[in-house]
């Protein structure tokens, strides 16, 4: 996801298209690994993914954490119109890139972490941190400009 962040920072996103993304903060990954090792009852395996979010309330956690001077995608593809042209688009693309967009353009990811909650236990930190956290951390490290001050 880290990529996918500096990308939507840097502008290589020229428009919000219908991309929705699960996400799952790696903290919370490392906790459920060591509550996995540590209780008990746990048994099986587990699903750790938090939330999914669209592009377009990923481009707004980031306008309102203070990365909006950056070089967000402002236009709205977010549609049925939007995903045939990005479809169209998707074939003017790379390969990876090309294969990712017909795979994941209008389509939202489902997923049940009902048994990492009750079995072990694990509370997901809100995706808004996590996200926020990532980029800040992108900052810091000179791969996106600094938020500025909300």
């Amino acid at each position: 996801m880290n990529r996918i962040f500096a990308d939507l920072l840097n502008g290589k996103f020229p428009d919000i298209m219908s991309l929705t993304w699960g996400f799952v903060d790696v903290r919370d990954v490392a906790m459920a690994h060591v509550k996995a090792l540590t209780t008990p009852q746990a048994n099986g395996r587990y699903l750790c993914a938090g939330e999914a979010r669209t592009m377009r309330e990923v481009v707004g956690i980031l306008k309102d954490n203070g990365f909006g001077n950056s070089k967000l995608p402002k236009m709205g593809m977010d549609s049925a119109l939007g995903d045939k042209f990005a479809l169209l688009a998707a074939f003017l693309q790379p390969k990876g890139v090309k294969s990712y967009l017909k795979i994941h353009i209008g389509r939202t990811p489902r997923f049940d972490h009902t048994k990492v909650v009750t079995d072990l236990g694990l509370e997901f930190r809100p995706v808004e941190k996590s996200i926020t956290d990532a980029c800040n951390d992108l900052a810091k490290l000179g791969h996106v400009k600094a938020p500025q001050a909300v």
